[in-house]
């Protein structure tokens, strides 16, 4: 069956290292095909993690059909103007939006009600090298909300660009927000630090090695 082929192509990639983003393209092309199989039964199943996938295989996410995730996915947005660095690391922005919490906590479910491997969200090594291939493939390529009814302090635009830093490979993230009301702010972080509870540096990533393309 194609499903069982589609299920087996993705658990020999997910067995693999993921080092590419060819690769993080490759799985998230196959588990939308998955998607829309399961959508045949179920035409709302999975469609955050759809969202995802489409994100990083279109060149804009600006239909109103998609709207509904976007406000979704962004409406943790709490930066203030003029904001401490101490409170920029408990923002909900840093920790949930920009960590992709709501693409982790989907794909780890996905992965595990088909019986696939789940270590790429499990292992905190290997969900720092996803994430950070993930939004090398959606860099530049912007969420833009579609509908009207958004509040002036809401979200509207989200880019993300990666930006080199000058003293090493990994490149730091930076995401780009524009408001309903026009304000802009920005933040940008180098993916797999380690922190402790109080959001204090306790080593840089290591998910990097000499295989890791970009």
């Amino acid at each position: 069956m194609a499903l069982d082929s589609i299920i087996e192509k993705l658990r020999n990639e997910l067995a693999r290292p993921i080092r590419r983003e060819s690769q993080v393209l490759y799985i998230l092309a196959e588990v939308r095909k998955l998607i829309e199989h399961e959508q045949e039964k179920d035409e709302h199943a999975y469609e955050v993690l759809e969202f995802f996938c489409n994100w990083a295989l279109h060149i804009t996410i600006s239909r109103k059909s998609s709207a509904d995730k976007i406000r979704l996915f962004l409406q943790a947005f709490d930066m203030k103007e003029g904001m401490e660095l101490s409170e920029w690391y408990k923002t909900e922005f840093f920790q949930q939006i920009m960590h992709l919490a709501v693409l982790k906590k989907e794909l780890g479910g996905f992965l595990h009600e088909h019986n696939l491997p789940c270590d790429i969200v499990h292992d905190f090594r290997k969900w720092s090298g996803v994430i950070y291939l993930y939004t090398a493939v959606v860099a530049e390529v912007p969420l833009r909300y579609a509908k009207d009814d958004l509040g002036p302090t809401e979200v509207e635009e989200l880019t993300i660009q990666h930006q080199p830093t000058g003293t090493g490979p990994q490149k730091i993230v930076r995401w780009f927000v524009r408001l309903k009301n026009g304000e802009r702010f920005n933040g940008g972080t180098l993916y797999g630090q380690y922190r402790d509870n109080e959001n204090r540096l306790v080593a840089m990533p290591d998910f990097w090695d000499e295989e890791f393309q970009i």
